[in-house]
């Protein structure tokens, strides 16, 4: 075979891979960020969705959006507390293509640093020059 016609069948079995690959799992787009909702703290989660109607979930938790395909969520903390252990540092947001449907994605979104933390007494701490 020439080296052309080798060269096109590999960046077309590539394109093909590449599509397939992109259709069958969607993309979801999402962040979290702390923000005061009334007198407590809540986790803020936004995230974008490509049917306004999809379902969204935090871990196995369904939660009520405002908002079509941008959408966001507020969760307050003792919530949060509740739901994930103190050991977590992501979460898994998962948006249904249909509402109660099977399709759709998931994305692991890092939480907000030292969120769950559950404190951690230091007797001391040993700082050096090098």
């Amino acid at each position: 075979m020439a080296p052309s016609l080798i060269r096109l069948l590999c960046t077309l079995g590539v394109s093909f891979l590449a599509g397939g690959v992109a259709d069958a799992a969607p993309r979801v787009e999402a962040r979290t960020y702390l923000r005061h909702c009334g007198a407590e703290t809540c986790l803020m989660v936004t995230g974008r969705r490509t049917d306004s109607s999809a379902v969204v979930s935090l871990g196995d938790h369904r939660v009520p959006v405002s908002g079509k395909r941008a959408w966001r969520v507020a969760v307050p903390l003792q919530t949060v507390r509740t739901w994930f252990p103190p050991s977590t540092r992501t979460i898994t947001v998962h948006v249904s293509e249909t509402n109660g449907g099977t399709g759709g994605g998931e994305a692991i979104v890092p939480l907000p640093i030292g969120l769950l933390f559950s404190g951690v007494q230091l007797a001391s701490l040993e700082v050096r020059a090098r």
